[in-house]
């Protein structure tokens, strides 16, 4: 059961970001000075809300309450939904 957990705690630590909004995220980045810009590639504020909800580039392909599982389909997806910068 460990083991397990260890095995995907990165795709936790992405979820909980997603869960309260606080991440690597460009609007937090910005508030915490380590970002130049709050923008988002597509040039608006960069927000978990964006971009689950709105953004082309990091949408991702299924309805945002399923995130919120741990599961096959939210690990291949997270990495896309989870700025690093």
């Amino acid at each position: 059961m460990i083991h397990a957990l260890w095995k995907h705690l990165t795709e936790w630590v992405q979820l909980d970001r997603h869960r309260t909004g606080v991440g690597r995220f460009r609007s937090c980045l910005h508030k915490w000075t380590t970002a130049a810009s709050a923008a988002c590639e597509c040039g608006a504020e960069q927000t978990v809300d964006h971009v689950i909800l709105h953004c082309p580039h990091h949408r991702p392909p299924r309805k945002v309450h399923e995130l919120m599982v741990l599961d096959d389909e939210t690990i291949e997806c997270l990495p896309k939904t989870c700025p690093e910068n």
